[in-house]
C-alpha cells in the first residue's frame, strides 16, 4: 500500500523503481511476461509497469483498463492472457485488452461465496481457483475455451482449520497449497 515494490534476486533484498519514481499503491499484484500489474481500487484503475531490462527499472505506469468499469471494490486479479478481477461480493469480471468483456459463471453452487479474498489462475491452468477465506474453502471453476466462461465444478473444504489467508495452485504438480494462520496445507488435484 506504500507504493513501494521489493525484489529477491540472488540473495539480496531491494525496492524497485519505476520511472514514475514509485509504484501505484495497490491492494494485489500479479505477473505477466515481463511485466508487472497492481490492482488500484482505491484509484479504479489496474495499473501496468513494463520491466526494462537494460536500465534495471520499470517503466511509467499505464492505465490497463480502458472502460468505466467500476473497481472500487475489487479484493484481488489473476491474469492468464485475460484480466479476472475478483470484488468483495464474489463477483468476477473478466477484461481482455483492457476491456471488460461478457462473462459469466455456470452451474454456480447455490451458497457461493462468503468471504471471497483471492483469485488465482494461469496460462498454464484450465482453471480458475478462489478462495472463500471465512468459510476455509477454495472453489473451483473451469474455463470454457468454447464461450469464454467459467463452470463450477468442485470444492476444497479445509476442515478445523480456521481461516484460510492465501492459495496457490503448481500446474506441473497438480497441488493446491493453502496458507492458514499457522500451516501450509497440501491437496493433490
Amino acid at each position: 500500500q506504500s507504493g513501494k515494490l521489493i525484489e529477491y534476486r540472488e540473495g539480496t533484498v531491494s525496492f524497485m523503481d519505476t520511472d514514475d519514481g514509485a509504484f501505484h499503491k495497490g491492494v494485489a499484484l500479479a505477473d505477466w511476461s515481463n511485466k508487472i500489474y497492481v490492482l488500484d481500487s482505491v484509484g479504479n484503475q489496474i495499473w501496468k509497469y513494463s520491466y526494462k531490462g537494460t536500465r534495471d527499472k520499470f517503466g511509467e505506469a499505464e492505465g490497463y483498463k480502458a472502460d468505466d468499469t467500476d473497481l472500487s471494490t475489487a479484493e484481488d486479479f489473476a491474469i492468464d492472457a485475460n484480466v479476472y478481477s475478483l470484488d468483495t461480493s464474489g463477483d468476477v469480471t473478466k477484461f481482455y485488452a483492457g476491456s471488460k468483456v461478457p462473462f459469466f459463471i455456470n452451474n454456480a453452487p447455490f451458497n457461493m461465496f462468503k468471504d471471497p479474498s483471492q483469485i488465482f489462475t494461469t496460462e498454464k491452468l484450465d482453471e480458475i481457483y478462489v478462495l472463500d477465506s471465512q468459510e476455509a474453502r477454495v472453489l473451483v471453476f473451469r474455463k470454457d475455451a468454447k464461450t469464454g466462461n467459467i463452470d463450477y465444478i468442485t470444492q476444497y473444504y479445509f476442515e478445523d482449520v480456521g481461516e484460510i489467508r492465501d492459495i496457490y495452485v503448481d500446474p506441473d504438480s497438480k497441488k493446491l497449497f493453502a496458507l492458514s494462520a499457522s500451516k501450509i496445507y497440501e491437496v493433490d488435484l
